[in-house]
């Protein structure tokens, strides 16, 4: 995977360069949780080697109701598909692990998740 934060900083302050590893820690709630979006935020990812369908999307916490969320993707990076807006589909906002389905319109290669105010 290829991380490409809007915000320099996203990794707690830390200007040095980070492992997939280490990130992958932080991201999935390890010993040092210390990734956060601000809002008007985003976060970019590409997977460079494979493409995926997809039909299904699930935040592992309730994304709360003073910001939400939207997921984008799309097959070269240039050209994106809302996949799921928290905005719209609601339920996720209260609910931890609600799977929202979603379709995306072929393979893509690019994910990226914005935070968005109110």
């Amino acid at each position: 995977l290829n991380l490409i934060p809007s915000n320099p900083f996203f990794l707690g302050g830390e200007r040095n360069a980070r492992t997939l590893e280490a990130f992958a820690i932080q991201a999935c709630g390890g010993a040092s949780n210390s990734c956060f979006l601000e809002t008007n935020e985003e976060l970019t990812w590409m997977m460079p080697h494979h493409a995926v369908y997809v039909t299904t999307i699930r935040f592992d916490e309730a994304l709360g109701t003073t910001s939400h969320v939207q997921m984008f993707g799309s097959p070269d990076g240039l050209a994106w598909d809302v996949l799921c807006d928290s905005a719209v589909t609601t339920q996720c906002n209260s609910t931890a692990a609600v799977p929202i389905s979603c379709r995306s319109k072929g393979a893509v290669k690019w994910f990226k998740l914005r935070l968005c105010k109110g």
